[in-house]
């Protein structure tokens, strides 16, 4: 039962087409010469209609009701208009079958060229947001770290040219963000993220990278950047986390973050080793009390 109230309109327009085939055909038959191949032509391209008019219905969801309708729309004017031309073909020339021939196929056409645009864009759509979830981080969206290891490497290959060139990265970790979760709940915890995120975000230039490792912790490269200036960028991100108070019920959450930076220049650098640097920097900032920043010193 389920089934058939699912195919509902299509059982009626099939209904009625039957009805309209025999009454049409039994009340004017033709009486000259019958094109069997235009019959077999059109009632089977008619027959495929009625195919897609019941297959189309697995895509009535959701994510997919405008272009059902539309399909289901333009299958169903296409169906009734060579239906009627193969009937034409089987009885004496009508006027009004004409007509409806006239209205119903170009119509159908139009509207089902319409539909599969819509998909095809549709499925664009869908294709791009994953390819972009592929890359980014859910919760903050920042980039992953395959992302941002990807844009690192490129950085390199663009800069192997240039001798001067220097590239910074820095990796930061939230002081205790564990106990944040505990005390406050996962969803807060969720907030503090996000809020470092953007405060973060704001001190960068559009040319630099930043990306979520994974729970608490961030890296950023810095291109083009000197010793002096991957220090002030590392204290500006350490200012701005310990000055900013996060809102939970009636009080006032402040984190503080650690970080651990590493430069070299571009022409000589190896991403994953500049990274591995700049992880051993941050152990050392922990080390050091937290709420601070390492530069490493070892050569790479």
């Amino acid at each position: 039962m389920g089934k058939i109230s699912k195919y509902s309109l299509q059982l009626s327009i099939m209904l009625l087409a039957s009805v309209l085939t025999v009454y049409i055909s039994a009340t004017y038959p033709s009486h000259g010469q019958i094109e069997y191949i235009e019959i077999f032509t059109e009632g089977g391209i008619a027959s495929g209609c009625l195919f897609l008019m019941f297959w189309i219905e697995r895509l009535n969801t959701d994510c997919f009701r405008n272009i059902y309708r539309l399909l289901l729309l333009s299958t169903c004017f296409l169906f009734l208009g060579h239906l009627l031309d193969a009937i034409d073909e089987i009885t004496v020339e009508l006027a009004a079958i004409d007509l409806m021939e006239d209205i119903f196929t170009p119509i159908g056409f139009i509207v089902f060229i319409f539909a599969n645009f819509r998909w095809v864009k549709h499925h664009e759509e869908q294709a791009n947001i994953m390819k972009k979830l592929a890359k980014t981080d859910p919760l903050t969206g920042l980039l992953n770290r395959r992302a941002f290891t990807e844009k690192g490497n490129a950085i390199l290959r663009q800069s192997a040219d240039d001798s001067e060139k220097k590239i910074s990265i820095i990796i930061m970790d939230i002081d205790y963000f564990k106990q944040v979760n505990d005390r406050y709940g996962h969803q807060f915890g969720d907030q503090v993220l996000i809020e470092i995120t953007c405060k973060i975000k704001s001190i960068l230039r559009k040319h630099d990278y930043i990306a979520r490792l994974g729970g608490e912790e961030f890296i950023v490269l810095l291109h083009d950047t000197n010793e002096n200036e991957t220090k002030l960028v590392a204290e500006k991100i350490r200012g701005c986390v310990e000055s900013l108070y996060i809102s939970h019920k009636h009080e006032k959450v402040r984190c503080t973050i650690s970080l651990g930076a590493a430069i070299e220049h571009a022409q000589t650098s190896n991403l994953d080793k500049l990274i591995g640097q700049a992880d051993t920097a941050l152990y050392k900032a922990k080390a050091n009390g937290r709420n601070c920043w390492e530069l490493a010193t070892d050569p790479i």
